[in-house]
């Protein structure tokens, strides 16, 4: 017992010892996401969604727990949605836009360590709040916010990998890509007790960033 005491006392003071150990950065992001919806209703059942181009940006930051395991938090905002072909018409799309504001919590490990790039795995949640939206079709535009149910919650599972290099000690350059998908349904209809009704969110993010070590 005393021996495990003390090989666990040594294998802590080792990881306190590490340079990165401790180590925290406050990062901004700016990226493209490729947004789509799974849509299980019987309205839409023949048509195929579209992925739709959209942006993302957060402020993120990022602190080293170990060696190779860091947490990330994020304030992130991106655009969502999808593009619905719902006639034979070019014009006939029906335009879903929704825009949230998600807060994302990721744990990464560092596959690769060199002294100037790192490469990453990293997986996490998002609770997310949809913010604003729209609905467009060739003839209206319906616009979605607290006035009905369309005011949100959703929970986003996210996974991805990343490239981090530091040109110098102080600032780190980042690139990320992210599978995105939505736990939660979104609830397009005033009566949100319809099962028929199964809509979810999913989407890649592709993320360029800066960070700057505290």
């Amino acid at each position: 017992m005393k021996f495990k005491i003390s090989l666990a006392i040594l294998a802590f003071h080792l990881i306190l010892q590490h340079p990165i150990f401790g180590q925290s950065y406050l990062g901004i992001n700016f990226g493209i996401v490729q947004s789509n919806l799974d849509i299980s209703v019987n309205d839409f059942k023949e048509y195929s969604p579209k992925f739709k181009t959209g942006f993302c940006t957060s402020l993120s930051l990022r602190t080293y727990v170990t060696k190779r395991l860091s947490l990330e938090f994020d304030a992130q905002y991106a655009a969502l949605g999808s593009n619905i072909q719902v006639g034979s018409r070019q014009q006939d799309i029906l335009r879903l836009n929704f825009n949230y504001f998600s807060i994302p919590v990721s744990l990464y490990f560092d596959v690769f360590q060199q002294e100037k790039i790192t490469l990453n795995l990293h997986s996490g949640i998002a609770p997310g709040l949809m913010v604003s939206g729209e609905i467009i079709d060739d003839a209206d535009t319906e616009k979605l916010g607290p006035g009905e149910d369309i005011f949100s919650l959703d929970a986003f599972w996210q996974s991805g990998a990343g490239l981090q290099f530091m040109p110098s000690d102080k600032v780190a350059l980042r690139a990320d890509v992210n599978y995105v998908k939505g736990l939660l349904n979104v609830n397009l209809d005033e009566d949100s007790d319809n099962q028929e009704l199964l809509i979810k969110n999913k989407a890649l993010f592709f993320n360029l960033g800066v960070a700057v070590k505290l």
